[in-house]
């Protein structure tokens, strides 16, 4: 099976055949370790997340207008 490298280790890429299963428990494991973690660990995870997840352009653009609307301080 095909492997990338990424930020949090290995993830099985999007295309390999048999590797939902593997994508799933990846996933389950960034989740977990996600929602136990700081803000600044999140930051970190939510690339790897977006990854596992296929966020589109326009997933990741709403999602960082959100985040930038909860900042704000007014």
């Amino acid at each position: 099976m095909a492997q990338q490298q990424g930020e949090t280790g290995f993830m099985p890429t999007l295309h390999d055949s048999g590797a939902e299963g593997a994508k799933i428990s990846y996933l389950k494991n960034l989740m977990v370790n996600y929602l136990g973690s700081d803000a600044a660990c999140r930051e970190h995870m939510e690339p790897a997340i977006a990854t596992v997840l296929n966020f589109s352009e326009d997933d990741l653009s709403r999602i960082k207008q959100q985040k930038e609307q909860n900042e704000s301080w007014f």
